[in-house]
C-alpha cells in the first residue's frame, strides 16, 4: 500500500471499509480499514493515538499485576500474543501516559530493594549453593527476582565467579593437576 515499513502479508482485501490486518515491525499486528490507512493512518501504538476504548493507567496497572508482567519486553510480547489492542490496552502504556518504560515498571511493580551481599550469602549457604551456575539454576526455579535477589551475584557485587565462590564457601577453590611420572 504505502511503503515497505508495514507487513501486508495478512491482508485479505474486501473493500475500503472492511478492516484488514497490517503488521507493524515494532508493535505487531493491528487492524485498520484500507481507507484510513490510505489517508496516512498507521500503527496506533507508533502514533500514540488514544482509542475510544483505551484503558486507563490504573486498568493497565491492574492487568500487569494480575498477569505477573514485570517489564516492558514481557508486556509487548504478551500484548502481541493476547490481541490486547482490541480490548483497549496500549502496547506501550508508558508512552501513552508520558513516562519512561523504567518509571512505568516501577509504578506498576514497585521498587524492589536488592538484597545485600550478606543476605545473599546466607541464602546460598542455607541452600547449598556454592557457585554462580548453581545460583542461576536455583534463581530461575525459585523466582528469586520477586524476593529481591540479583540474577548474577558475582557481577552485582563486583566480584569474579571465583571470588564469589570463595566468599560464599569461605575458602579458595583449588584446582589440582596430576603429575606425570
Amino acid at each position: 500500500m504505502r511503503n515497505s515499513f508495514y507487513d501486508y502479508s495478512k491482508v485479505v482485501y474486501v473493500d475500503m471499509v472492511t478492516p484488514i490486518i497490517i503488521g507493524c515491525p515494532i508493535h505487531g499486528d493491528f487492524m485498520q480499514t484500507p481507507d484510513h490507512h490510505k489517508l496516512g493512518n498507521g500503527c496506533p501504538c507508533c502514533s500514540g493515538h488514544k482509542r475510544l476504548n483505551q484503558k486507563t493507567k490504573e486498568e493497565h496497572k491492574e492487568y500487569w499485576i494480575k498477569n505477573k508482567i514485570t517489564n516492558s519486553k514481557k508486556w509487548i510480547k504478551h500484548w502481541q500474543e493476547s490481541n490486547l489492542q482490541e480490548q483497549g490496552y496500549h502496547c506501550c502504556p508508558w508512552q501513552s501516559f508520558g513516562i519512561k518504560a523504567a518509571e512505568w515498571t516501577e509504578y506498576v511493580c514497585g521498587k524492589k530493594k536488592v538484597k545485600k551481599k550478606e543476605e545473599t550469602k546466607k541464602y546460598c549457604v542455607k541452600n547449598g549453593i556454592t557457585n554462580n551456575s548453581q545460583w542461576h539454576k536455583h534463581y530461575k526455579e525459585n523466582n528469586l527476582q520477586e524476593q529481591g535477589y540479583p540474577s548474577n551475584c558475582a557481577s552485582k557485587y563486583k566480584m569474579s565467579d571465583a571470588e564469589w565462590t570463595e566468599y560464599v564457601c569461605g575458602k579458595k577453590k583449588v584446582l589440582t593437576s596430576k603429575k606425570r611420572k
